[in-house]
C-alpha cells in the first residue's frame, strides 16, 4: 500500500517566527510593501492597511514572536491573511485574519 503526502498550501513564511527585536523592522516593511486597501466581499466593507497592522500589533504580536507564548497556528494563519490581502483578495484576508485572532484568542 503506498502512502501519498498532502502537499502543503504555499503560504507566505515570513511570519512564522520573529524576534522581538525584529517587530518594528517587520511591520515598517509591511507598512511599506502592502497596499493602501483592499476590497472585501459584494456589500462588505474594505479592509484597511492600517486597521489590519493594528490588529498585528495589539492582538497577534505576541504570538507569532519568538517565547512562550508562541503559537504555530496564528503565525500560519496571519501569514495567510498577509498573503491574500497582498494579491488584494479582501474577502480571503479577512477570512485568515478573523482565523488568526480567534486561534490568538483560544491560546
Amino acid at each position: 500500500m503506498e502512502i501519498r503526502r498532502q502537499q502543503p498550501a504555499t503560504v507566505d513564511r515570513e511570519v512564522n517566527m520573529i524576534g522581538t527585536h525584529q517587530t518594528d523592522t517587520w511591520l515598517a516593511s509591511l507598512d511599506v510593501t502592502l497596499p493602501d486597501q483592499v476590497a472585501g466581499a459584494a456589500g462588505e466593507q474594505s479592509l484597511s492597511k492600517s486597521a489590519l497592522l493594528g490588529a498585528i500589533r495589539t492582538q497577534l504580536l505576541p504570538y507569532i514572536t519568538y517565547g512562550p507564548t508562541y503559537r504555530r497556528a496564528v503565525a500560519d494563519n496571519l501569514a495567510r491573511a498577509l498573503s491574500a490581502f497582498r494579491r488584494e483578495r479582501g474577502e480571503d484576508a479577512l477570512f485568515w485574519l478573523n482565523d488568526a485572532i480567534t486561534a490568538a484568542t483560544a491560546a
